[in-house]
């Protein structure tokens, strides 16, 4: 397995949550999964199921009570460059240019400031941005941000990309117009992506695979290949296909 390939494991997991003057609380249940270099993997289930704790710990975050997370075979132990991580509330800093947002990471990685402003300026033009990279946050809509989280992320060259509900905040329109983003910027760049959400259409159009979980505790209930082509045409959402697949996953999530 190459060094910069991407791949993750997960291996027995569980997760218990200590409560004071309560009992203890079990949030995820002996998940264990393989994540394949370059793949774009979504996790969907019922608020609770412990979705957000497992990518945390992905990310080195949070730590499994019993089990291990591996990225290409070594132990994930704490955050490293190696992942990057896009939350539903925005990351971007206020107080800084859209330019000085996506310089954020490569200048502290120690980067010259030259590199630094090329890559900034790379990311910007990749996710739509051109003519922005003065502003600042509060002169940018909900999607602009979104597209700074994305540039800021990438800047940092990361091999996994772990997304947690990114675009849950946003309206349907714009929604679907990141997702579109996403995959352009995706299949260009071939990253790891692990992507939480509770919309099953939305995993099924943006996925490799689709995992389903139970409620609480969260285990796996059905991880599922997603044999759609790529890349995806938008109006592929309304063909028989994907409708059928996603009539399928929603009776694993319900059952």
């Amino acid at each position: 397995m190459s060094a910069e390939s991407g791949a993750l494991a997960v291996e027995g997991v569980s997760h218990v949550f200590e409560r004071v003057n309560q009992p203890d609380l079990t949030v995820l249940d002996r998940i264990s999964l393989s994540i394949e270099q370059n793949s774009f993997v979504s996790l969907v289930g019922p608020s609770g199921c412990g979705k957000s704790t497992l990518l945390r710990m992905m990310a080195g975050l949070e730590h499994p009570t019993t089990g291990r997370i591996l990225l290409d075979g070594r132990t994930v132990e704490g955050p490293t460059a190696s992942t990057g991580m896009v939350f539903q509330q925005d990351a971007v800093f206020p107080w800084m240019t859209v330019q000085k947002n996506v310089e954020y990471g490569p200048r502290s990685r120690g980067l010259p400031r030259a590199e630094c402003a090329r890559i900034a300026e790379q990311w910007i033009r990749l996710v739509g941005l051109d003519g922005f990279a003065s502003s600042y946050s509060r002169e940018l809509s909900g999607g602009m941000r979104k597209r700074v989280d994305l540039a800021r992320v990438y800047a940092n060259n990361p091999r996994v990309l772990l997304m947690d509900e990114p675009f849950g905040a946003l309206d349907s329109q714009t929604r679907e117009t990141m997702q579109d983003e996403l995959l352009r910027i995706w299949e260009a760049e071939r990253k790891t992506v692990v992507f939480v959400t509770h919309d099953l259409e939305e995993a099924l159009y943006l996925s490799d695979r689709v995992i389903v979980m139970s409620p609480r505790p969260g285990r796996i209930v059905v991880s599922e290949a997603v044999g759609l082509g790529r890349p995806r045409p938008a109006n592929i959402r309304i063909s028989d296909e994907f409708v059928a697949a996603r009539r399928r996953l929603w009776s694993q999530l319900h059952s």
